[in-house]
């Protein structure tokens, strides 16, 4: 009977990483274990690890800003913008129904005009992390944007029917 095999040594951290992980970015404790989540008296979330500076997680009123900060350093090392694009293109074509369909007449399609209530938007958050020198703050930063990024796919949805559906975009900050 085949034995199955066990998980190596370097995955076992990561998997506990991305369980704290998830919980900063849901705002939920976990006082256990070597990566642990607590909350400070000002109501804000801490990935605390030993010999670590803390990571402190501020989430906007609205489910889609985030910005997390290292205790030692002030400068944001994952944060999201977000941006509206209006989607201007001459290949966009509408439906322009006639007013009385028969068997034989059909649905024409026309080019959109310029008119502002026409043109499509499409919103987009994109999700920075910044690169760190040191090798185990650049694994905890770039897990964590990839957390936000996959939680904001999850999340984000069309306002109404004439948007796009929202673009969530993983990026390297300068």
């Amino acid at each position: 009977m085949p034995i199955a095999p066990s998980p190596s040594q370097s995955d076992i951290p990561l998997e506990g990483l991305t369980l704290a992980l998830t919980k900063l970015v849901d705002q939920q404790e976990k006082t256990w274990g070597y990566f642990q989540v607590v909350k400070n008296s000002d109501d804000e979330f801490q990935l605390v690890i030993p010999g670590f500076p803390k990571l402190s997680l501020q989430r906007g009123s609205d489910r889609y800003s985030y910005k997390a900060t290292w205790s030692d350093k002030k400068e944001a090392v994952v944060y999201v913008r977000r941006k509206t694009k209006e989607i201007t293109s001459s290949k966009i074509t509408a439906v322009k129904k006639t007013e009385k369909l028969t068997p034989k007449s059909s649905a024409k399609a026309v080019k959109l005009s310029p008119n502002k209530s026409e043109v499509p938007k499409q919103r987009i958050y994109e999700v920075f992390y910044r690169l760190d020198g040191r090798p185990g703050f650049r694994l905890i930063q770039q897990q964590l944007a990839i957390e936000i990024r996959d939680r904001l796919q999850a999340q984000a949805t069309s306002d109404d029917r004439d948007e796009m559906p929202p673009l969530v975009l993983l990026s390297q900050a300068d």
